[in-house]
């Protein structure tokens, strides 16, 4: 049985129909499908030849505009800043000694102006990319630490985010 050419588009449609209700969140899968149908292609190395020879710059030739600035889109990033976004970050309960366990390391917290103790109080702990940990209670850093979980001094301490 011999198909003509408008049945083979009609069965092209109808792939294409096939992928667009399975794929609803890619529209521009619906119309390369269509293409590849019509193109009577049916192995992955030859879709992938079309795609790339024949596709893809009509595609781009049609759809693409040239950039709105011309200036880059990426910003460099502060290191600080990046340390924070990129920690760790789990709460404990402070124990009744005024520590807190965190993995084999147990951190004796200093006290500080605000409270001489946190006993049964919720913190958090950040552990940074560089090893260093450090314990806060609502937005106050109550402390800082090596990654051997040796305190370190003020002087040593970078200011919280």
């Amino acid at each position: 049985m011999k198909m003509d050419s408008s049945t083979l588009a009609s069965g092209a449609r109808e792939t294409a129909r096939s992928h667009a209700t399975r794929f609803p969140h890619a529209p521009g899968l619906l119309a390369a499908c269509a293409a590849l149908a019509l193109a009577g292609i049916t192995n992955i190395a030859a879709a992938n030849r079309f795609i790339r020879k024949i596709y893809l710059p009509q595609h781009n030739a049609r759809f693409a505009k040239p950039a709105a600035l011309t200036d880059s889109a990426f910003v460099a990033a502060d290191p600080a800043l990046l340390s924070e976004v990129l920690c760790i970050e789990e709460e404990r309960i402070v124990a009744r000694d005024n520590t807190v366990v965190y993995g084999r390391r147990h951190l004796q917290l200093p006290a500080t102006p605000s409270r001489a103790h946190y006993v049964k109080a919720t913190v958090r702990i950040r552990e940074y990319p560089d090893g260093c940990l450090a314990v806060f209670h609502g937005p106050r850093r109550l402390a800082r630490y090596d990654a051997a979980g040796k305190v370190l001094k003020a002087s040593n301490l970078r200011a919280a985010a």
